[in-house]
């Protein structure tokens, strides 16, 4: 060991460990920064997205369930709360309005905030509880209505509670069928004195929970066995499937964008880790001229690896978590809630065995191979070196391999991350040398800067091929993330567009369509059209009782909402089959993922049953629609003729400016018996969470940008050496220092143009795949991109040429002629 700190110390002094300290330290500080950013940005939009339910799960019923199982909730440690929903009459003196009443408990809600005002148009502010007992707070529309202010009493039942706020916005008070009506908000424990709840009376009951994910799993394993009829689990991904999907997307984008880290940091210490073995060959062949042992040379090695291993591991983690805390620091204020502060220590780990199993699987077998090295390597320094071999490749690929399943515990991703890698290294490593080789360049000066460099090219086609493809690589990976980045934030713009629907009309009569139409073009309000509704149900299928395939999510037996329409609805696309027109009889259009989970085909009978009335009708289109598009929408259509004489009610859903809420009043003062469901605060919180999806999306990013750029720049300083010595012979021979940077910075543009080109095209190829496969979303050339990417790698590269090399010409050449010696 003694011998190791000599060995340490000497390379120290000299300078040698300097770029392979630099390589540990980045690679451990890319992916313990990447790692503990991804983690804390989704623990924050996990916990911002539970806000959509006011806790992390909900148990919804319609009736109270046994306080064992509550019990049961407290004992294994997670926090609960309850909420109830019913419709009744609230009223002001003489006035009286249908609204819709939410009662909590005194620690609702679990997660989230509650915005109230103390008064109609006055700042709104955040609070963690809701009202106490005797107050109650309103929707602001609700208080014209009744002729209120805050401060007044406001009637439920048989007891009088104090208005006490303007209720503006709730966690989970977006989209219940429930909330027909003005919300009004009380505590649960004003319900016993007013007298609204009777045995009969229709309410929803709603207990929240909230703590570790996997208390809530056990509980959860526990309960559902007992769960009966009217009573079901709800979370994130069950109750806002649009949510759940934007998250998953986001966190595929985030592991996907850890796993290149990974990547790059391996790069940038496989560069290292040559320069490193090339520069102690001949030392080690020396030890062997003296009499070293293979055995002693293993043992210095590895020691002296290890004293850099714990140095390297402690620098780099040091960095990482720096950056990170930076980079949230600079986040905190954006986002709408705390942000974990606490750090996983997977991500911690994951930086130790970055750094140690990157320098056991890529520098020791090399290192440890050199042992046996024959001292003819001092004399003749065109002999090969025995630490390269399939052996070392493979200890490499084994490391990237581990690190990457370890990162991602994703076994497909961490395959299809390290196929790729080797294929595009293949290919980019072949074409580059080919290009290199046969190129010819006629008709250039033979003392111009072009024709050194492209000479330098040919010369040096084998490094300079390593060199292309440690760039091409760097700036695949980082196209990759751009495409799908851009994507993903494009998809989430088109499913909430700046003027989305944000009401829903329903219960309209048909007699009432008309004037309804009249009212909102009146008002300048554009409706996303008027449509029957009429439940009824699937019964057969070509006969025979229909029935889910399996793998298929689909209650078949509950009741489907019909409609019929002579047109097709804009944005509904037909995928299979004809529309009907005007002229439509015994014919049904049926939505794409019903089709798919029934087995439907085109031309097959089906059954339907609406009340007591039964008949069968072909099935002549299969439609795609958008379920997120908050536009009616249906699973199965009719023509006019099938379905006029027996619908029912009819709904519309239309856009109403934040500020034009009183107009509800209007209407339904004009319409009482039309029930509106507003979707304002729901679609509020939706883009609240796509926005903070995108900003940890583009933080990601960018950390992955610069990882990229230092890992370019080490790859650069790890081939200074050959540099240095071709521009001391050229300025010895006469060449000017302009004339010798300029060749260098040409040399280097040209590397930048062939990687950005082939980056291009392999940053293609993964898109597809990963947008299609494994994002599921569609996918489009970019043919920006075959301009921008060649530009970029070549304007990056000389950038980078120029800043790494000055030092190149400005090193006078006698000194580098006195080293080579």
């Amino acid at each position: 060991m003694r011998l190791a700190l000599r060995l340490f110390w000497r390379d120290w002094r000299s300078g040698e460990l300097g770029v392979l300290l630099l390589a540990v330290v980045l690679a451990v500080a890319i992916v313990t920064t990447l790692g503990l950013f991804v983690d804390r940005m989704q623990r924050a939009v996990e916990i911002r997205s539970a806000t959509f339910l006011a806790g992390d799960l909900v148990l919804r019923a319609t009736r109270e369930v046994p306080e064992e199982w509550l019990g049961l909730a407290r004992a294994e440690g997670l926090r609960t709360a309850q909420v109830l929903r019913f419709a009744s009459m609230v009223f002001a003196g003489d006035n009286m309005k249908l609204a819709s009443v939410k009662a909590v408990s005194s620690n609702y809600p679990l997660l989230g905030r509650v915005t109230i005002s103390d008064a109609t148009g006055a700042p709104p502010r955040e609070v963690s509880h809701g009202p106490p007992p005797g107050e109650i707070w309103a929707d602001a529309r609700l208080l014209p209505a009744l002729g209120l202010t805050v401060g007044h009493r406001l009637g439920l039942g048989t007891t009088e509670l104090v208005l006490a706020a303007v209720l503006h916005q709730e966690p989970d008070g977006g989209g219940s069928l429930v909330a027909l009506g003005p919300r009004v908000t009380m505590n649960i424990a004003d319900i016993p004195a007013s007298g609204v709840i009777q045995p009969g009376s229709r309410v929803q009951y709603s207990y929240l929970f909230a703590g570790e994910p996997a208390a809530l799993a056990r509980w959860r394993a526990r309960i559902e066995p007992l769960i009966t009829e009217g009573q079901k689990f709800i979370s994130v991904e069950e109750g806002q499937p649009q949510v759940a999907r934007s998250i998953e997307r986001a966190r595929s984008f985030l592991l996907l964008a850890g796993s290149l880290g990974v990547v790059l940091a391996g790069v940038a210490l496989a560069m290292a880790t040559r320069r490193y073995t090339e520069r102690h060959a001949d030392y080690v062949a020396i030890l062997k001229t003296l009499g070293a042992s293979a055995a002693m040379i293993r043992s210095l090695y590895a020691g002296n690896l290890a004293l850099l291993a714990m140095l390297g591991i402690l620098l780099g983690w040091t960095l990482g978590w720096l950056v990170q805390a930076l980079a949230f620091m600079a986040v905190r204020e954006i986002f709408a809630l705390d942000v974990p502060g606490s750090v996983g220590m997977k991500s911690l780990w994951l930086g130790v065995g970055t750094g140690a199993l990157c320098l056991l699987g890529l520098a020791t077998p090399p290192l440890l191979r050199m042992a046996g090295s024959s001292p003819l390597r001092v004399l003749r320094r065109d002999a090969q070196d025995s630490g390269a071999g399939r052996g070392v490749y493979a200890s490499g690929l084994l490391a990237f391999a581990l690190l990457l399943y370890w990162y991602s515990g994703d076994l497909q991703l961490s395959l299809l991350v390290l196929g790729c890698l080797l294929l595009a290294s293949l290919v980019v490593g072949g074409l580059s040398y080919g290009l290199l080789r046969r190129a010819r360049l006629p008709g250039v000066q033979a003392q111009s800067a072009l024709r050194l460099a492209f000479a330098a090219l040919q010369r040096h086609a084998a490094l300079n091929a390593v060199q292309i493809l440690v760039f091409s690589l760097c700036l695949m990976l980082l196209l990759i993330m751009v495409l799908v980045r851009t994507a993903l934030l494009d998809e989430w713009q088109r499913e909430l567009p700046p003027r989305t629907p944000n009401h829903f009309l329903v219960n309209i009569a048909p007699y009432q369509v008309e004037g309804l139409k009249a009212f909102l073009s009146e008002h300048g309000l554009v409706h996303a059209g008027l449509y029957p509704m009429v439940p009824g149900r699937v019964l057969t299928i070509n006969g025979a009782p229909a029935r889910v395939l399996d793998g298929e999510e689909l209650n078949i037996d509950r009741e489907f909402n019909l409609t019929w329409s002579d047109t097709l609805p804009e944005d509904n696309r037909l995928v299979q089959g004809r529309w009907w027109g005007r002229d439509g009889r015994d014919e049904v259009s049926a939505e794409q993922g019903v089709a798919r989970a029934l087995g439907l085909k085109l031309g097959d009978r089906i059954g339907i049953q609406i009340g007591a009335d039964r008949f069968e009708t072909t099935l002549s289109s299969i439609r795609q629609l958008d379920w997120d598009s908050m536009r009616p929408n249906f699973f199965l259509m009719f023509p006019r003729q099938v379905l006029q004489q027996r619908a029912g009610m009819w709904l519309t859903s239309f856009y109403l400016e934040p500020g034009r809420k009183e107009l509800l009043n209007e209407l339904v003062r004009e319409y009482p018996t039309i029930s509106v469901l507003e979707m304002d605060a729901l679609l509020a919180q939706l883009r609240g969470i796509i926005r903070q999806l995108s900003l940890a999306v583009e933080f990601v990013l960018l950390l992955l940008f610069v990882s990229g750029a230092l890992v370019m720049i080490a790859s650069v300083q790890a081939g200074l050496d050959g540099r240095f010595q071709e521009s001391a012979i050229l300025r010895a021979l006469g060449a000017g220092r302009r004339l010798v940077l300029g060749s260098l910075i040409i040399e280097f543009a040209l590397l930048g143009l062939f990687a950005g080109l082939l980056a291009t095209m392999g940053a293609e190829l993964a898109g597809w795949y990963i947008q299609t496969r494994i994002m599921d979303m569609d996918f489009h050339l970019h043919p920006l991109l075959w301009l921008s990417g060649p530009v970029c790698g070549a304007t990056v590269a000389a950038l980078l040429g120029l800043m790494s090399c000055r030092r190149v010409v400005n090193t006078p050449p006698i000194t580098v002629l006195r080293d080579l010696g």
